[in-house]
């Protein structure tokens, strides 16, 4: 083999390995890159993001212990317990750390209401500020105190989240937690002032203005409107926030406009029961009790102690003469009503 062609292949296998240096740098850095993402937008609290992107991660990097772990806490923070078991699992047979696995599954369950432990957590939040499982102890604490009706509870551990001076994202979950918590107080113009500011803060917090359209819904319809329009914008949950503009418009005497854009939801979802008893609603405000009527038994038939549904069909009953029977359920009512508000009940 003559000189020149040895030298022809020994470029060629420089320029060989140059491309798969280059390639395997570019690799390493685009997963640097999105490495940086990700804690990024956890820190931010944009949890959608996170797990986009931990989702493209983990599609080239399966082995990857660490971001299995992220992302089985990402998903359970968004409420998707299924995914969450999925990477918790791989974790573990990647050999992940045991004790961050147990620690994940008290975090589950507190966040879903289950407080067995939450004295001796508290204090260790209170007692131990710089622990690096404090913001998400506090997190899962209060969002389980929200769950198993213990607003006033949820308004304190906000108070120990609010002292560690959380970062912007944090922040304004935090305050919109709060403000679930003053609601379900009654207080609503310290809920209002903690939707709003959370929102200044992070406006793409769709559940935060969800809720304060919500709330806005019984209080300023015409201000409700907004945020709905926001939200629908957003691809918010559309039935949910079709229901609640179908609402605002009903409350504001356009009853053709509420009931032309609630028909959709209740072809679509025939047993969406907010949907249903919003349809009711309309019939009532039109003095058309009878219409009404199948309507109401249908969402109590779907949820007995759905309390909207309720409230109506008292209304509907008085509607339709009937005035026994209206009175029997105003006692119901009371009832129910003692259930779903005691500490530790479900509320409507």
């Amino acid at each position: 083999m003559s000189r020149r062609v040895k030298t022809v292949i020994a470029i060629i296998f420089c320029l060989g390995l140059l491309a798969t240096a280059g390639w395997y740098f570019t690799k390493q850095i685009r997963k640097s890159v999105r490495k940086s993402a990700i804690r990024t937008a956890l820190a931010d609290r944009d949890l959608p993001l996170a797990n986009r992107l931990l989702a493209e991660h983990l599609a080239t990097n399966d082995d990857d212990a660490d971001a299995h772990f992220q992302a089985a806490r990402t998903a359970r923070r968004l409420d998707d317990f299924s995914t969450a078991n999925r990477h918790l699992n791989r974790y573990r047979e990647l050999e992940g750390d045991p004790e961050e696995v147990q620690l994940e599954l008290v975090l589950r369950g507190s966040q879903s209401g289950n407080l067995s432990g939450a004295t001796g957590a508290m204090k260790l939040c209170i007692e131990q500020p710089d622990n690096v499982a404090v913001p998400l102890m506090i997190e899962a604490l209060t969002r389980g105190f929200l769950a198993a009706n213990r607003p006033a509870a949820a308004v304190e551990a906000t108070d120990v989240w609010l002292k560690r001076n959380p970062p912007p994202g944090e922040r304004a979950y935090v305050l919109y937690l709060r403000g679930r918590g003053n609601e379900l107080q009654a207080k609503i113009p310290d809920a209002l002032a903690c939707y709003r500011e959370s929102l200044t803060i992070c406006p793409k917090l769709h559940e935060c203005g969800f809720a304060l359209a919500e709330v806005l819904r019984r209080e300023s319809p015409s201000e409700a409107l907004t945020y709905y329009e926001q939200l629908r914008e957003a691809g918010y949950k559309p039935a949910d926030v079709t229901v609640g503009t179908a609402g605002c418009l009903r409350q504001l005497g356009e009853l053709d406009r509420a009931s032309a854009l609630i028909a959709p939801v209740l072809a679509e979802q025939p047993s969406n029961v907010a949907a249903i008893v919003e349809a009711a609603k309309i019939d009532l405000d039109r003095l058309r009790p009878a219409d009404a009527e199948p309507r109401l038994k249908r969402a109590l038939q779907l949820a007995p102690k759905y309390r909207d549904a309720n409230v109506q069909w008292e209304r509907c009953l008085r509607g339709l003469g009937r005035d026994g029977d209206a009175k029997a359920q105003s006692e119901k009512l009371r009832l129910l009503d003692e259930e779903l508000f005691k500490a530790n009940g479900k509320t409507p």
